[in-house]
């Protein structure tokens, strides 16, 4: 009965590589937690609470699959997160946040990996943080919504805060749109999104955007595009297919610009695919095929947006 909600994550990974001469290689363990409290805003003058701790020597996705090698898979964050929010009313509401993290890279990242990254990218910084934001919430359904939108926009500042060694300013715009194409439950949902980010200053290689994989950009490598600028946008059409069962035709286009790069409509990425959704205690587990610059598939947990 209480709105409240702890939750507590640890992940440990390991490979063991069958040699021809019929021993085991096994790479060195790692592992990770994340401890999380959510107490949220229910009415207009409530304060929600939103804080996590957490240790990750690689990063927790909702994604299934053979294990992909990318620069993340050796990222290093230790830290913390706290964000109050107040509901204005039932729909819109405002959040400020502090963060303070230690980012890095393990130390065995291999040579292939590095290619394209200066050296401050690859140095452990100290990220003291602050930031605000606004959002409008009007969907029928927040897990599976089939009217209405949600929209939100933040803003974060890093500088000396919690001894802070980087300063950086990092803007995000999130702007998703759900509409039933007709008034019978069973009517398909077009749901549409437009996701975009800029950070100026001098940003970490483990605080700018990636892009690419099961979630943002499907049909690439799971985060094989970043950058401290990025627009990505999609479009999903969502129709049942019966009890527990819907399928989805999306298409997703973006990219993510590096400094000096330029950002022109004709240098956005596509992918394009097709997807099944199954109803389960745990949420909807979803199963897409996409090409983007080759095919790809992937199984995850809910909806993309």
């Amino acid at each position: 009965g209480s709105p409240r909600q702890v939750s507590l994550q640890w992940q440990r990974i390991a490979d063991s590589i069958l040699l021809n001469d019929g021993t085991f290689l096994n790479s060195r363990p790692r592992q990770a937690f994340s401890l999380g409290l959510v107490q949220p805003a229910l009415k207009p003058n409530d304060i929600g609470i939103q804080a996590s701790v957490y240790d990750q020597n690689t990063v927790f996705l909702p994604f299934f699959g053979g294990i992909s090698e990318t620069l993340r898979s050796y990222e290093k964050r230790t830290g913390g997160r706290i964000e109050a929010s107040r509901a204005v009313n039932k729909n819109f509401s405002g959040f400020f946040s502090l963060r303070s993290d230690r980012v890095g890279y393990e130390s065995d990242v291999p040579e292939q990996l590095l290619a394209g990254t200066s050296a401050f990218e690859r140095s452990p910084a100290r990220v003291g943080a602050w930031g605000f934001g606004l959002q409008a919430d009007r969907r029928d359904l927040p897990n599976n919504p089939r009217r209405g939108f949600l929209h939100r926009i933040s803003v974060e500042r890093a500088g000396d805060l919690f001894g802070g060694d980087v300063a950086f300013t990092q803007t995000k715009l999130d702007l998703r749109q759900y509409t039933a194409l007709g008034t019978s439950p069973q009517s398909p949902i077009l749901a549409l999104r437009f996701l975009g980010g800029n950070s100026s200053g001098t940003t970490p290689l483990p605080e700018q955007f990636f892009l690419g994989g099961f979630d943002l950009l499907r049909g690439y490598d799971l985060f094989s595009i970043r950058g401290d600028r990025m627009l990505l946008g999609s479009a999903e059409v969502r129709f049942p297919l019966g009890e527990g069962m819907s399928g989805a035709a999306f298409g997703d286009f973006g990219n993510a610009w590096r400094p000096g790069q330029s950002v022109r409509p004709g240098n956005l990425k596509a992918g394009f695919g097709v997807g099944l959704r199954f109803a389960s205690p745990i949420g909807p587990i979803r199963f897409d095929v996409a090409h983007g610059d080759k095919v790809r598939t992937y199984v995850s947990l809910g909806h993309s947006f």
